[in-house]
Order: C-alpha cells, then structure tokens, then sequence
C-alpha cells in the first residue's frame, strides 16, 4: 500500500507542477509605430495633438491608458526617426546642426517618458503630458521650419 501511495502521490505532483509552469513565454509587446503614409510634419502634429486630447480625457481606463502609453512612444519614436534621417540627409551645415539638436531632444523625451511608461499616478501622468507636449513642439517647429513639409520636397 505504501508504494502504492508513493507512485500516486509521484504522479499527481508531477502533473500538477507541469500544470503550473507556464505555457508559452511571454513575449514583450511591441507597439505598432505610427504610420505616416505620405511622409508630412502636418500629420505629425495632427496626430500628436489627437495623442494629447487622449491624454487629458478623463474616461480613459487604465488598459486604455496602457495602449496610448505604447502610442506615445511610437509617436515619440517615429519623430525621433525623422529627425535622425534629416540630419543625415542635410547638406547645410546651419539644417544638419538644427536637426541633431531635434535628435538629441527627442532622445532625451523618449528616455523621460520610459521611466513614466505603464504608471498612472498624478505625477507620473504630468510627465506624460510635459514630454508629448515638448515632442509636439518639435514637430510643429519642423512644420513652420519647412525643412520637412513633405518628404520629396527638399532632395
């Protein structure tokens, strides 16, 4: 009876360990960037400003907060993007200078909104806002710079 027990007791702890392990790895989630089809700084801030009407709304709940968490920061990232290829592609020392400075702000938001990234705390949101709203200014400091009204307009 008692190795009877022992196998039974053996089988049930093994089947209900290879139950609790989990299933499938979890796999980070990365956000889709956002999508500029024809390349223009009007969208840009047009979408930046829609992101900040998200923000400030208050019947936003925190599994929603979590997504527009993700679309902020491929707001933030396809900016940074932009702003990256310009300062490689700039024959002007004055524009190529201008656009590293974009680059290196961007940076800077991308690395202030990761450490509010997924916390929706007063403060934490007041960041939010604080680093959406400078990445907005840039993008509409490039749209009344001119410098990328359109992506074929200055090559």
């Amino acid at each position: 009876m008692s190795f009877k027990k022992l196998i039974v007791g053996a089988a049930l702890s093994i089947s209900s360990l290879a139950a609790a392990a989990p299933h499938h790895p979890a796999v980070p989630f990365a956000p889709h960037p956002v999508v500029n089809s024809n390349g223009s700084d009007r969208f840009d801030v047009a979408q930046g400003r829609m992101l900040l009407r998200e923000l400030d709304s208050p019947r936003y709940g925190s599994r929603m907060r979590g997504q527009l968490d993700a679309r902020i920061n491929a707001f933030i990232t396809a900016e940074l993007n932009e702003s990256r290829h310009e300062a490689r592609s700039e024959n002007n020392r004055r524009e190529r200078r201008e656009e590293k400075q974009s680059t290196r702000q961007l940076t800077r938001l991308l690395s202030d909104f990761s450490r509010v990234h997924g916390r929706f705390d007063p403060s934490a949101m007041m960041e939010k806002r604080r680093v959406l709203v400078a990445a907005i200014d840039i993008a509409e400091r490039d749209l009344r710079d001119g410098r990328r009204g359109d992506r074929y307009g200055r090559r």
